[in-house]
């Protein structure tokens, strides 16, 4: 695309004359010169005069096939299989690969047959026949195995990834792609490198291993800059999901750049082809970067960006779908409302769910509710966000959006104590501890599952390595030993050879040894990796507790108050949600959970100060860890359920018990 005019009619007067040519190469042509022109002029048409194009395609098939002109016969096939699949007509594109294949069958095109399965199991992959497409996928794995076919080998394997990756199977799915990966670094294909690369990365993304995945997409990227003959989607792709990754790993900076970058691309792209204004491409590119200002409060910038993706969307000519229009209308409205324009966020708020109930999208809908409740809230309509809240409860819990369930429940506990309903609060609140919890804990058993999956696979890897490499030496050594039987007649000469191979092997050796310290490496690097995803369970553990205390203390403070301005508040429910209250604030079962966690990640810090220490109680040594990770003094009074106050008088006695003598509590802790 370098080198184009700028504007969309000099581009549209290029492409008007290479069908020019096209067409005139086609009426001068002669014999049997004249058939794949024939072929390549009807699949022009296939856009603007299918009834012309279906002919002359047909015709071309036909008369290439008497030749014997395989190349040209299977053009045809594939411009016209493309065409139904792109009009969605999918049982006739299967009818004709049906009739591709028996083509190929006949004449021994075992290469093209092989691609043709993978292209059959693709159709029914976009259809969800996973079973069909494995049925597909396994004849086309047995013709390249049959002729030896490395990148036709990596192909079957990213596809059987895929069928899985569609199914959740995300641990079976990501060792098919390693295979994939290991048949594509035997060949020259940076194409297909990347693409396997760009899946694992994808697949990672799904499982929330954002670190893992950023890095395969690197290496996508990697492969594919070089290439200047293939399409620009890829790499807008792969950009895209680079920013979506880091603004998952809050690092708004990168987020922001590859957005931007996946926005230049897009633009290198249609420049020329289509005006700004009309593609709908930009306007995901505006969405997102909107997305990342508004998450770094720069809601000016978040907001211009936003609307400039809305403008686009409401241009007929983009043919935006009406939930993408609604997921605009709804993203500026958070914009509005932080920037307290109210009565605009209201207004476009209420056009979002419009456009969702149109479209039947249930997340959208759920979202927007609680958005129309947040807008409530700011106009202090209490009742009129309770509503709101309630409903966009209903949805969320019909889709089974939990995150969502809880953030609301979290609103209307409190909302509904304000009411004065408390039982009602208690019961939202309770049912909000119970999801949370047992989100969290499908969270952990994910996250665990999650790395084994990566630890098994690079497990794998690893004696993959090791195995070739000891193969590798034992080849060698059988050389050497035929070539010393070989030399055994003449005793000088045998035991020249006896030599060279024993320091041959000798060598061999040592690279083995070398290998196995790489290996050990390896496993070290591994190693680090869990230890910093434990270190992130634990903050994500530490945060969760402090929400819920926090939380805890609004609800019993607004009890209070309650309680003091009516006298005839009943006080069984009173004093039955105070129980409850206390029996979540000591947070025991949180601790015990936590305790466990610091032990694996620093079992020796433990060991040490009672070493060192042996009269520190277990809430001495509470206190200690809370300091060791470096935690604010307000959120270790909120995990131990004391003032803060509190806090600075245990951490002097616990001073003088270590015997600091003016020592830094926080420093003498960072050197045990």
């Amino acid at each position: 695309m370098f080198g184009l005019c700028n504007t969309s009619f000099a581009q549209a007067d290029r492409i008007l004359a290479i069908h020019d040519s096209i067409r005139n190469a086609f009426e001068k042509a002669k014999g049997n010169d004249r058939f794949p022109l024939m072929i390549i002029h009807g699949g022009v048409l296939l856009r603007s005069d299918t009834t012309t194009a279906y002919k002359l395609i047909n015709q071309g098939i036909e008369e290439s096939a008497k030749i014997q002109d395989h190349q040209t016969v299977l053009l045809g096939y594939h411009n016209l299989i493309a065409h139904y699949n792109g009009i969605g007509n999918f049982s006739k594109a299967i009818q004709l690969v049906k009739i591709k294949i028996n083509y190929e069958k006949v004449h021994g095109l075992k290469f093209s047959e092989g691609f043709s399965y993978i292209n059959w199991a693709r159709q029914y992959i976009s259809q969800n026949r996973y079973d069909s497409a494995l049925i597909k996928i396994d004849a086309a794995k047995k013709i390249f195995e049959e002729l030896n076919h490395l990148k036709g080998l990596s192909v079957v394997y990213d596809v059987y990834g895929l069928i899985n990756i569609f199914q959740g199977n995300y641990k079976e799915g990501n060792t098919y792609y390693y295979k994939a990966l290991e048949y594509a670094n035997q060949t020259d294909s940076a194409y297909f490198k990347g693409v396997v690369s760009y899946h694992l990365g994808l697949s990672y993304s799904r499982t929330a291993d954002y670190d893992l995945a950023s890095f395969y997409i690197h290496k996508a990227i990697e492969h594919w800059a070089p290439l200047h003959s293939m399409g620009l989607a890829p790499k807008w792709n792969a950009a895209e999901l680079l920013g979506n990754l880091y603004l998952k790993l809050k690092r708004y900076d990168l987020a922001l750049e590859y957005h931007r970058e996946a926005l230049r691309i897009r633009e290198l792209n249609y420049k020329g082809v289509r005006p700004d204004s009309t593609n709908l491409s930009y306007a995901y590119s505006y969405n997102n970067i909107a997305e990342v200002y508004y998450l770094t409060h720069q809601l000016d910038s978040a907001y211009w960006y936003a609307i400039e993706s809305l403008k686009i969307k409401l241009r007929p000519a983009t043919a935006a779908k009406h939930e993408e229009i609604g997921n605009s209308y709804l993203n500026t409205a958070k914009i509005l409302l932080k920037l307290d324009s109210i009565v605009q966020a209201d207004s476009l708020g209420r056009m979002a769910i419009n456009l969702y109930e149109l479209a039947k999208w249930n997340d959208g809908l759920a979202e927007s509710y609680s958005l129309l409740a947040d807008i409530a809230l700011a106009k202090n309509q209490k009742l009129k966000a309770l509503v709101y809240l309630e409903k966009s409860l209903s949805l969320s819990h019909k889709i089974g959006a939990k995150q969502l369930e809880i953030g609301i429940l979290k609103k209307i506990a409190p909302l509904q104590l304000e009411l004065g309903n408390i039982k009602a609060a208690n019961n939202a609140y309770q049912k909000y501890i119970d999801l949370n919890d047992s989100v969290f804990n499908s969270d952990m058993n994910q996250k665990v599952a999650e790395m084994n999956v990566k630890y098994e696979t690079e497990k794998k890897e690893i004696e993959n390595q090791f195995l070739k490499s000891g193969l590798e030496a034992q080849k060698k050594t059988q050389k050497y030993l035929l070539a010393s039987q070989a030399m055994s007649l003449a005793f000088i000469l045998a035991m020249i050879a006896f030599v060279i191979a024993l320091r041959k092997n000798l060598k061999n050796k040592n690279k083995q040894l070398i290998h196995k310290e790489e290996i050990n490496e390896l496993l070290r690097v591994q190693y680090q990796k869990d230890l910093n995803y434990k270190n992130r369970e634990l903050e994500m553990m530490v945060e969760t507790i402090k929400n819920k205390n926090e939380m805890l203390e609004t609800i019993r403070s607004i009890m209070l108050e309650e309680i003091k301005q009516n006298c005839n508040a009943p006080v069984e429910t009173f004093h039955r949600t105070v129980k409850t209250i206390q029996s979540h604030m000591t947070a025991d079962q949180n601790w015990e959970l936590l305790e466990r966690q610091i032990h694996e990640l620093s079992a020796d810090f433990r060991e040490k100060m009672l070493n060192k220490h042996p009269h520190l109680t277990p809430n001495d040594f509470k206190l200690l860890t809370y300091l060791k990770l470096k935690l604010p003094q307000r959120e270790i009074a909120a995990l131990m359920n004391i003032t803060e106050d509190s806090v600075r008088k245990q951490k002097y006695r616990l001073r003088k018990k270590l015997n600091l003598n003016g020592e830094d509590l926080e420093s003498y802790l960072n050197s045990i």
